[in-house]
């Protein structure tokens, strides 16, 4: 496929640090770029990756998520159910360009694209002397839907 999580080879990502590149992990990661508006929990990601190769394996599923983490491919989500989801970023955009509305009732996700801690990160980094590397935003409630 090559979509390579948006503008980066991951290819290269992963020999430049070291890792091996296989078809599988790329699989992966074009599912997650095809699918980056959503966030994907690891058995979602599981199951739609059985139905293209029934030999991998929910392990290899795991461990390609925790590498495109550390890579900054994706972004980890809680959301309070236990449950960890896993969104797809373009490596080279700023790592918390959004924040989540989160439904306590349905547990639909939405995004929210403005970032709204512009100006509060910069004036803890001023006050503080802290570099502000990333930050998290979620607003729990009820969606449209539920609350109709």
């Amino acid at each position: 496929m090559g979509s390579n999580l948006g503008t980066v080879d991951l290819k290269q990502q992963f020999h430049e640090r070291g890792y091996r590149y296989t078809e599988q992990r790329q699989a992966i990661a074009d599912f997650l770029w095809e699918h980056r508006n959503t966030h994907l929990t690891t058995d979602e990601v599981f199951r739609h990756m059985r139905e293209i190769d029934p030999d991998m394996g929910k392990s290899t599923v795991h461990r390609t998520l925790h590498l495109l983490l550390e890579l900054g491919m994706v972004h980890r989500l809680e959301i309070g159910d236990g449950v960890t989801r896993y969104e797809a970023c373009c490596h080279t955009s700023v790592s918390h360009n959004h924040h989540h509305l989160i439904c306590e009732e349905c547990g639909r996700v939405i995004d929210m694209e403005e970032d709204l801690l512009d100006e509060l990160e910069l004036k803890v980094e001023q006050q503080y002397a802290f570099s502000i590397t990333n930050h998290t935003l979620q607003f729990y409630g009820r969606c449209s839907n539920c609350r109709n």
